[in-house]
């Protein structure tokens, strides 16, 4: 077995920070709002609405959930704008093909985009900062590691080699172009494609350190980048398929919604 690269014990802090905090604001007169608009509807996406509702309400921070058509979604997020009681505006991905994602990502208002996508946001992605505190967490002396991001997508990739390189980390990222044999290089690998099974034994080098941030929906079921076989090795770290990465994302965003009310 790999050694894992749990997220649990940050969960667990995060979460009971963040129930202080909103019990704080709460003693303010200050009541936290998330608001959530979908475009689309699958088991998937329902999952993942589902998972933020239950973190919401344990820590006690309010969410309106809205379904919208995509010709209703620029209205109602011109609304939720101008509405002072909502914090955070989440657009929850995937959208409906007939939507432009960058265009209507781009309809939130930057002090208000928890999820950290439009152009100019205010935040750092969840995802994004969940591979952050694990970096942090794991790995003190980043800086002597070689570090190599797989993929370069907007919701990971490209805000995660923004981040490292404000902390002085300059990482490769790997694009479809490049080849995957060249991983065994690097100490650090980072892999957000959302293509099954990506990484194989082929392509990680002994002692390594894998976070595997890919999300591909099979069958109505959640794939990472990282091969099985990946988990049977015993000289690597390597994100669980649970408890991991993901664990930590809605803390992220709900870290992001937190830092919205205290800021504004």
């Amino acid at each position: 077995m790999p050694r894992f690269i749990s997220g649990k014990e940050i969960a667990d802090k995060k979460e009971q920070d963040h129930f202080v905090r909103v019990h704080n604001l709460k003693r303010k007169g200050v009541m936290p709002k998330l608001a959530i608009v979908q475009t689309i509807t699958s088991s998937v996406i329902d999952t993942y609405v589902r998972v933020k509702k239950t973190y919401a309400e344990k820590v006690g921070i309010r969410v309106q959930h809205y379904s919208v058509s995509p010709g209703e979604i620029e209205l109602c997020i011109n609304a939720l704008n101008s509405d002072d009681s909502v914090h955070g505006i989440i657009i929850q991905l995937p959208l409906h093909k007939g939507l432009n994602q960058k265009k209507t990502l781009d309809f939130v208002v930057n002090r208000k985009d928890v999820d950290g996508l439009t152009s100019e946001s205010d935040f750092v992605p969840p995802t994004v900062q969940s591979i952050l505190w694990l970096i942090d967490a794991y790995i003190p002396e980043l800086e002597s590691k070689k570090v190599a991001l797989v993929g370069k997508g907007r919701l990971v990739g490209a805000p995660l080699e923004k981040e490292l390189l404000r902390q002085g980390i300059v990482p490769r990222v790997f694009t479809k172009e490049d080849s995957l044999e060249e991983l065994l290089r690097y100490d650090v690998i980072v892999s957000a494609t959302g293509v099954p099974s990506l990484l194989t034994n082929s392509h990680i080098r002994s002692q390594a350190y894998v976070f595997d941030a890919g999300t591909a929906e099979e069958n109505g079921a959640i794939h990472g980048d990282a091969d099985d076989e990946l988990y049977t090795r015993d000289d690597i770290s390597i994100t669980p398929t649970k408890g991991g990465v993901g664990i930590l994302t809605v803390r992220a965003l709900f870290e992001n919604v937190l830092r919205a009310v205290e800021e504004c």
